[in-house]
């Protein structure tokens, strides 16, 4: 059997976006292979995207991608569908597949956008088989050793979505790989892998070298109110061991020459002692490398030991969610479960670590007022941050805020925004507007950098502010962003 796996193509408010190896396609070709199966790639995000009235598009020409797709000839087609921009190019390939392959040829949907909206994959895009909710480097490829088009019960397949007498079915998940080391690393060999390494995509100031990825773990246990993470990865945080870790590593810097790694986790540090483990295997191995953390370090389990550990190994800065600099928005409104003293304590073990500190910043949630967002800027402006990041809150559904939401009226059953990368509100909270949340945007920026000014010019000069964003300069110099 051959099946090709495919980004399906996608929007974008700007040209350039990040462009890194799909991990979640390649961790899937990787499982794949290991069951016999042929796989091939197609990434949008290579296509040199083109200016439309939606935006930037990534993907293939129509004729092209029939080309494409009869030059491959697979036996089935997986799409990963990442959200609400990817749906236009989700529903153009699967019709493409079966207009110039086959009419029965299965075309399966997977990623961010199933495993969130469930049945809406199949009624927005009618020409997509199935769909997949979450991991599925163990569902995936048993689904297709059942044989095609004989598949059985699907009920009984463990986070399946499919058609059944008109309606559209959706099977919990509930089952996620427990014992990551079992997995085959990525299969970095079936893609381009300079095209990613030397795609000059900056992220937190690491990528103008050659840059790869990497997972050591997956999930969270915070469980933030308006976090879907979970509905991916499951409730439960599963890392994989140190070894396993280090051995990828040693094959991203060794084999393919990765001078940067991010490390894409959502909670590198639940574990501290693992974590640790982890640097004083790269300290003893001595890999020259340089890695940070884009997604985020939970603060909740760091010291000092461990900071000066993460330096050693190799990270030029670390990337925490504050989400709120007020307490009382970050835990009784998000549920975050972070006091302003454990955000304190670990950005001073940074600090003290040499370790450059980024705040990534959400905006826009219901319930936090003027005097809740001055309390905010007050305590950000406080912290020894090195720069911030802030976006807006997305309801996704399936989270707490979404169900929240939905049920004052604030958004509707049909909500879906026509870009979801945080860059714009998408909705106005009771008690405010869009205006008033985009010049809550502006002050915080503002406030922040002119409170930071010394600090942020000091690393200029020296050359040390790699991460420091173009929005936040402008901000400093107080230029429109």
């Amino acid at each position: 059997m051959k099946v090709l796996l495919v980004r399906a193509p996608f929007f974008a408010s700007r040209r350039k976006v990040l462009l890194s190896e799909p991990l979640g396609l390649l961790y899937l070709a990787a499982a794949l292979k290991e069951k016999g199966v042929g796989v091939s790639i197609l990434d949008s995000a290579l296509i040199r995207p083109r200016r439309t009235a939606d935006g930037f598009y990534f993907g293939w020409p129509g004729e092209e991608l029939e080309r494409i797709l009869r030059s491959f000839c697979p036996d089935a087609v997986g799409l990963t569908c990442q959200g609400v921009s990817s749906l236009q190019g989700t529903d153009l390939v699967a019709r493409t597949a079966k207009s110039c392959l086959s009419p029965d040829v299965p075309v399966i949907a997977g990623g961010i956008y199933p495993s969130v909206h469930k049945a809406r994959i199949l009624e927005e895009c009618p020409s997509v088989d199935l769909a997949f909710q979450g991991e599925s480097e163990e569902t995936f490829p048993d689904f297709l050793r059942r044989g095609l088009p004989e598949r059985g019960d699907l009920s009984k397949i463990d986070g399946l979505i499919y058609r059944c007498g008109g309606a559209v079915k959706v099977n919990p998940k509930r089952h996620f790989v427990q014992d990551l080391d079992r997995l085959p690393f990525p299969a970095r060999d079936l893609v381009d892998l300079e095209a990613y390494m030397n795609s000059g995509s900056v992220l937190y100031g690491l990528g103008s070298k050659p840059t790869l990825t990497i997972l050591t773990s997956r999930s969270c246990s915070n469980h933030c109110r308006f976090c879907n993470m979970w509905m991916i990865h499951g409730r439960s945080w599963r890392p994989r061991s140190p070894q396993n870790v280090v051995e990828e590593i040693a094959l991203l810097v060794g084999k393919y020459g990765a001078r940067h790694v991010f490390v894409m986790d959502d909670s590198f540090a639940h574990e501290p002692e693992r974590a640790k483990i982890i640097c004083r295997e790269l300290i003893r191995r001595r890999l020259r490398f340089e890695w940070n953390t884009p997604h985020g370090i939970s603060l909740k389990h760091i010291d000092l030991e461990l900071a000066r550990l993460m330096k050693r190994a190799g990270c030029v800065n670390v990337c925490v969610g504050i989400e709120s600099g007020s307490e009382w928005v970050r835990n009784e409104l998000m549920g975050k479960g972070l006091s302003d003293a454990q955000i304190v304590q670990a950005i001073s073990c940074f600090k003290k670590a040499g370790l450059p500190v980024y705040g990534l910043m959400l905006l826009g949630y219901p319930g936090e007022t003027d005097a809740r967002f001055k309390e905010s800027l007050a305590f950000i402006s406080r912290l020894p941050l090195s720069a911030i990041s802030a976006g807006f809150v997305f309801p996704f559904p399936g989270t707490r805020l979404y169900d929240e939401l939905r049920a004052e009226g604030v958004i509707g059953e049909d909500f879906k925004p026509p870009l979801d990368d945080f860059l714009e509100p998408v909705f106005a909270p009771p008690g405010a507007v869009i205006g008033q949340l985009r010049k809550r945007h502006k002050m915080l920026l503002k406030r922040f950098y002119l409170s930071h000014a010394g600090q942020v010019v000091g690393e200029l000069i020296r050359g040390k502010a790699r991460w420091i964003t173009g929005r936040g300069i402008k901000a400093l110099l107080g230029t429109k962003s």
